[in-house]
C-alpha cells in the first residue's frame, strides 16, 4: 500500500516541487527584475546622458570651429581691409601731393611766364649774346644788330625772337659756311691785300656757280646786295626825330669794296630774301639757301685743293734741289719775315701778306703758280689756324693768325714746286731746277744776292 501510496504520492510530490521550483525561479526571476531595472535604467540614463553629453561636446565643438573660423576669416579681412586702406592712404596722398606739384609748377610757370613777357626782349638779348660767344659765331654779330631783317616780325619779344632763331639757324651751317667762305676768298686774288676777302667779280661768280643768279628777281639785284653789305650799315643811321633830338650819324667807314666773313653772312640772308621770299621767316629762308644751293657747291670748291700725291722719284728730286738751295732760301725766308718784324725783333715768321709779296716780287706767276696756287699752299702748312678759323675758335683775323716758321716754308716751297704744271714733253728735273733759277733771279732784292750764293 505504502508503495502504492508512494508511487501515486511521489509524482505529486514531485510536481509540487517542480511547481515550487517554477514559482522560485519565476520569483527570483521577478525579484531579479524588479532589482536590475533602476540599475538598467541608471545604465540608459548614464547612457543617454553621456550620449547627449556627447553630442554638447560634438556641438561646441563644431560651435568653437566655426567660431574659429569666422575669427580668422574676420581676422584676414581685417587685413585685407587695412591693406587697402594704408594703400588706399598711400596713393592718395602720392596723388595729393602729385596734384599740388601740378598746382604749383602751373602757378609757377604762370608767374614766370608774366615776369618773361615783360623781360622778353632782354631776355632773348642776353640768349643771343651767349650763344654768339659760346657757339663759336661771333661773326653773326653784325646781322644781329640789323633790324630791317626781323621787320616781319610786329612785336619786339618775336622779333628778339626771330634774331635768336636766325643765330640757332646759322650755327647749324657754321663750319661748312667757313670753310665754303675759305675756300671762295682764296680763288682768283691777284693782291696780297684782297687775301681772304670775296671781290665782286668772285661774288658774281659764285652766285651763278651755286645757281644762285637765277633766282634773284633781277639781274642788278646782286651788284645792290654786294654794294649793301660792303657799305656802311643803313640800319645805324638815326631817323629824323632822332636827329632833330640830336642825334648824329656816325661816321662813314672806308668801303674796300670786298666782303669779309661777317659781311658774307648779311649777303647770304639778303640773298635769301630775294631768293626765298616765300620760304617762312628769315631763319627759314637761310637755311632754304645754304641747304638748297650752298651746300652742294661746296665739294666743287673743295676739288680745288685736291692734289695728287708726288710719287716716291719725284718726290726725292724735289727734296734734293731743296736741300741744295737752302742757303738761299733760308735767306729769302728771313728778308721777308723780317718786313713785319719791328725794331728788335727776331724775324721767326712769314706772314701771308708777306709770302704773296714774296710771290708778287719773284714772279710766281709768270712759272705757272697763281695767287690762288700760293695761297692754297700757305694754308695747307697753317692747317691748325685753319681748323681753328673753321670751328670758330680763333679770336683775330685769320690773314694775322696764320704765320709760317722756316721749316713749314720748306714745306710751302716743296708743295709749290710740286704744284708746278710740267709741259707734256718737258722733263721735270729741268722744269724744278728752272723754277729755283727764275725766282732768285727775279727776286728785286739784289742785296740778297741769290743768284750768287752757292
Amino acid at each position: 500500500m505504502r508503495a502504492v501510496i508512494q508511487q501515486v504520492v511521489h509524482p505529486l510530490h514531485q510536481a509540487r516541487i517542480i511547481q515550487r521550483s517554477v514559482r522560485a525561479y519565476w520569483w527570483y526571476r521577478m525579484q531579479r527584475l524588479f532589482r536590475d531595472v533602476p540599475k538598467h535604467a541608471a545604465q540608459i540614463q548614464r547612457g543617454y546622458r553621456c550620449r547627449a553629453a556627447r553630442k554638447r561636446v560634438v556641438f561646441q565643438r563644431r560651435t568653437n570651429a566655426a567660431e574659429r573660423i569666422q575669427r580668422q576669416a574676420r581676422h584676414k579681412l581685417a587685413k585685407i581691409g587695412m591693406w587697402k586702406m594704408v594703400t588706399l592712404r598711400h596713393y592718395s596722398a602720392i596723388l595729393i601731393q602729385r596734384r599740388l606739384r601740378q598746382r604749383w609748377l602751373q602757378h609757377s610757370a604762370r608767374y614766370y611766364w608774366k615776369m618773361l613777357k615783360k623781360r622778353l626782349g632782354e631776355v632773348m638779348r642776353v640768349l643771343a649774346e651767349k650763344l654768339l660767344v659760346d657757339g663759336r659765331i661771333a661773326e653773326c654779330s653784325r646781322v644781329f644788330s640789323m633790324a630791317e631783317f626781323y621787320r616781319e616780325a610786329l612785336m619786339s619779344g618775336k622779333r628778339d625772337l626771330l634774331r635768336l632763331k636766325v643765330l640757332r639757324t646759322y650755327r647749324v651751317y657754321s663750319e661748312r659756311v667757313r670753310k665754303a667762305f675759305l675756300l671762295i676768298s682764296t680763288e682768283g686774288v691777284n693782291d696780297p691785300s684782297k687775301a681772304f676777302k670775296l671781290t665782286y667779280a668772285t661774288f658774281s661768280k659764285v652766285l651763278k656757280d651755286a645757281k644762285i643768279m637765277p633766282l634773284l628777281p633781277t639781274a642788278a639785284s646782286a651788284g645792290i646786295i654786294f654794294q649793301k653789305c660792303n657799305s656802311v650799315d643803313f640800319e645805324q643811321t638815326p631817323s629824323s626825330s632822332a636827329k632833330k633830338r640830336g642825334m648824329k650819324a656816325p661816321e662813314p667807314e672806308e668801303e674796300d669794296r670786298t666782303l669779309e666773313l661777317d659781311e658774307f653772312v648779311e649777303a647770304l640772308l639778303r640773298l635769301a630774301a630775294e631768293c626765298y621770299p616765300d620760304e617762312g621767316d628769315a631763319a627759314d629762308r637761310l637755311r632754304a639757301i645754304i641747304e638748297d644751293n650752298f651746300l652742294p657747291y661746296l665739294p666743287r670748291l673743295e676739288l680745288r685743293t685736291a692734289d695728287e700725291e708726288p710719287d716716291e722719284e719725284e718726290a726725292a728730286l724735289v727734296d734734293a734741289l731743296i736741300s741744295g738751295h737752302a742757303p738761299k732760301l733760308k735767306k729769302l725766308f728771313k728778308h721777308y719775315a723780317g718786313e713785319g718784324a719791328g725794331p728788335g725783333e727776331d724775324a721767326d715768321s712769314v706772314s701771308c701778306d708777306e709770302f704773296l709779296q714774296m710771290a708778287k716780287e719773284c714772279r710766281l706767276a709768270s712759272l705757272g703758280l697763281s695767287y690762288t696756287k700760293c695761297l692754297d699752299t700757305f694754308i695747307d702748312s697753317n692747317e691748325e689756324e685753319v681748323n681753328e678759323f673753321i670751328k670758330g675758335d680763333l679770336t683775330e683775323e685769320l690773314a694775322d693768325a696764320m704765320q709760317m716758321d722756316y721749316d713749314e716754308f720748306l714745306v710751302a716751297m716743296r708743295s709749290l714746286v710740286i704744284r708746278l704744271p710740267v709741259p707734256a714733253r718737258a722733263k721735270k728735273t729741268r722744269v724744278y731746277t728752272d723754277f729755283f733759277t727764275s725766282m732768285f733771279r727775279e727776286c728785286p732784292h739784289y742785296h740778297l744776292n741769290l743768284s750768287e750764293i752757292e
